[in-house]
């Protein structure tokens, strides 16, 4: 959707996306859950939705993203759906995940800045 036209010279647009994916192994390894299997791919599948504003200058496009996780695969079950915590106030959840995966601490929200356009 078009925000201002003519902006210091420039555009500024936004974008709203989901994204859905992951990355696997095409090849038998020790890490079972991150090799490809079709008959697993509901379970193995993440998914994630944001929005973003595109500035654009003749020769390049600025863009600075907010995501926000809907489903993260390396749960199990409806585990996996964390935008359900998210809404309900994640801190113990937060809490827990981070006594459990420490220093790392738990990210429902993923802030990101680039240059050109994302594919």
């Amino acid at each position: 959707y078009k925000l201002l036209n003519n902006f210091f010279g420039a555009k500024l647009k936004g974008a709203f996306f989901l994204d859905a994916g992951n990355v696997w192994n095409v090849t038998a390894n020790r890490v079972s859950s991150t090799y490809f299997d079709f008959s697993k791919i509901g379970s193995q599948i993440g998914i994630g939705t944001g929005a973003g504003f595109r500035y654009d200058v003749e020769y390049f496009v600025f863009r600075f993203d907010v995501g926000l996780k809907l489903k993260d695969p390396q749960f199990q079950g409806s585990d996996q759906w964390v935008i359900g915590k998210y809404l309900r106030g994640a801190k113990d959840f937060k809490d827990q995940y981070f006594i459990t995966h420490s220093p790392e601490r738990y990210r429902f929200v993923q802030y990101n800045f680039g240059i050109g356009m994302p594919f």
